[in-house]
């Protein structure tokens, strides 16, 4: 019983010794991924995430430059809000073969990134209901 006590005892003064919270790193703010698919019955459905060293306070999606309107937007941020992940979904045309997809996302000091994901055509081997696929 003793040796436990003393067993936790160190580990306690070992974890207040440890180094503070990974938010004294510097990650620069950056978009992980971004994807999305756009199907003949006109529903259309994109992911994307994020990391930063500040709390992200906004993600929006544009297509050729412009945003993209009439989609239901998901956000899930992590508790400390450095990581964020989107779900947006409409049931709408939002892009045809071609088209360009970009994320830009904010982070509470003003930095910006995106990452852009270029839509193309289906491989016509196998029949689908897509119509657009963005990666």
């Amino acid at each position: 019983m003793k040796g436990s006590l003393i067993a936790m005892a160190a580990l306690c003064v070992a974890a207040a010794a440890a180094p503070a919270s990974a938010t004294d790193t510097y990650y620069p703010l950056t978009v992980d991924s971004l994807s999305g698919a756009q199907y003949s019955y006109g529903f259309f459905f994109a992911n994307a995430s994020a990391h930063a060293s500040e709390p992200i306070i906004d993600g929006h999606l544009l297509v050729n430059g412009v945003a993209a309107a009439g989609l239901r937007i998901e956000e899930y941020r992590t508790g400390d809000g450095l990581g964020a992940i989107w779900k947006f979904t409409g049931y709408t045309t939002v892009v045809i073969p071609g088209d360009v997809l970009t994320l830009v996302v904010t982070d509470a000091s003003g930095d910006s990134a995106q990452r852009q994901a270029v839509c193309i055509a289906p491989t016509t081997k196998k029949k689908s209901d897509l119509t657009a696929f963005c990666q």
